[in-house]
């Protein structure tokens, strides 16, 4: 990019900070200023990286740099608390792992710290947000969790053997329907994990007994060789005297 062009952004951020100090929409302090340096940099990372240098620093850096920007110059202004500016940072950090991702579908291991991290980051800002969800924290948590791990199972293919995923993804789904049916009061929602246990039971027996039935057919079918072998008829000999 042109070095004329960073001096120009570079002045419009200086004259957006010193109009909006002058008029006093907002007290412009070392912190506020360094948001927008932050956000200025993100933003200028990820058009970099999406015009020319596909570099995974860039995006790290853009997709780090920008909701810590935010999370500050928010909290500044006095439009979000503390506890959100933290949600802000943490969402950053997620959005780092996957960035390796983003740039890279093979690095995969990047989507478990990334995806548990974003995971933590929404159930945490909900239930400062919410306080009727004290209750389903856990199950939203591990029921997150239980996504993260499905999504690997969904993007398996022969280079990436990712078949194992689907364990810890049955084990989260379950830990937080039991989570969801301990820690909450409610009876529907007692109710609901109990049909849905059923529900899951059921189509596990059906799942087994279709899996055993071709089994079934196919060993009543093939016989042993030994016997194959004796069931078929000696050829006929060759009688003297014939085609002379």
């Amino acid at each position: 990019m042109d070095r004329r062009v960073w001096l120009g952004i570079g002045l419009i951020l200086v004259g957006i900070l010193a109009l909006i100090h002058n008029v006093g929409w907002v007290d412009v302090t070392s912190q506020f200023v360094l948001a927008v340096i932050m956000v200025a940099i993100g933003i200028m990372a990820l058009a970099l990286y999406l015009r020319q240098d596909r570099s995974l620093a860039l995006l790290i850096i853009g997709l780090v740099t920008l909701p810590w920007g935010f999370g500050i110059g928010l909290y500044e202004i006095g439009w979000i608390g503390f506890g959100l500016e933290g949600n802000f940072f943490l969402l950053g950090v997620a959005l780092g792992f996957l960035a390796v991702y983003l740039h890279n579908d093979r690095q995969w291991w990047a989507v478990i710290p990334g995806g548990m991290l974003l995971v933590f980051d929404v159930v945490s800002a909900l239930q400062d947000y919410i306080y009727s969800i004290g209750d389903f924290t856990g199950f939203l948590m591990f029921f997150g969790f239980g996504l993260v791990f499905l999504y690997l199972y969904l993007i398996r293919d022969e280079k990436n053997h990712l078949g194992w995923a689907r364990y810890p993804a049955w084990a989260s789904f379950l830990f937080a329907l039991f989570l969801l049916y301990i820690q909450t009061d409610n009876r529907i929602a007692q109710i609901f994990v109990s049909v849905v246990l059923i529900l899951i039971g059921l189509g596990l027996l059906l799942a087994g007994r279709k899996a055993g039935e071709p089994e079934e057919e196919s060993g009543a079918q093939i016989q042993p060789p030994d016997e194959a072998a004796a069931r078929q008829e000696p050829p006929e000999a060759e009688q003297p005297g014939e085609g002379e």
